[in-house]
């Protein structure tokens, strides 16, 4: 999976990022004013390898997520997760709409749609609900 960078508000910069691919997926994901603290001072940094970072730590965290319990994925959905195919299926999701220059910029809040904080358990099997639709596409041949 390629990464790009983007603004927090999903505008691609050019600037930083090499020309796009197509048809291959382009995720753009935040790489601008990263903040990056260090014993020196507080400050932000920006670039494709800041956007490669936080888009590892969203992956990281999606299977973390699928790990839990309460949330009761199949172990063949998580292996799926697993894969780059996987992976790219979810960021496509929260990619959908964010178009910017032909980048696909991923916003993450759109895999948790309008969810109930109140109601974490419901909210949970929904946002696991549009995970296991995205995987459904996804050639399982290991």
């Amino acid at each position: 999976m390629c990464m790009f960078a983007c603004s927090g508000m999903g505008k691609a910069k050019n600037e930083f990022n090499p020309e796009p691919k197509r048809p291959s997926n382009n995720f753009a994901l935040l790489g601008e004013d990263v903040p990056v603290y260090s014993h020196i001072k507080d400050k932000t940094k920006s670039g494709t390898s800041y956007a490669t970072f936080v888009g590892a730590a969203v992956a990281a965290l999606l299977i973390d997520f699928a790990r839990q319990s309460d949330v009761e994925a199949e172990p063949e959905d998580v292996r799926t997760l697993k894969t780059v195919n996987g992976m790219t299926a979810v960021f496509e999701i929260m990619s959908k709409g964010g178009r910017d220059d032909n980048y696909d910029c991923v916003v993450p809040s759109k895999l948790l749609g309008n969810s109930d904080i109140k109601a974490r358990a419901r909210s949970r099997k929904k946002i696991w609900g549009r995970i296991s639709v995205a995987l459904e596409s996804v050639d399982r041949a290991w």
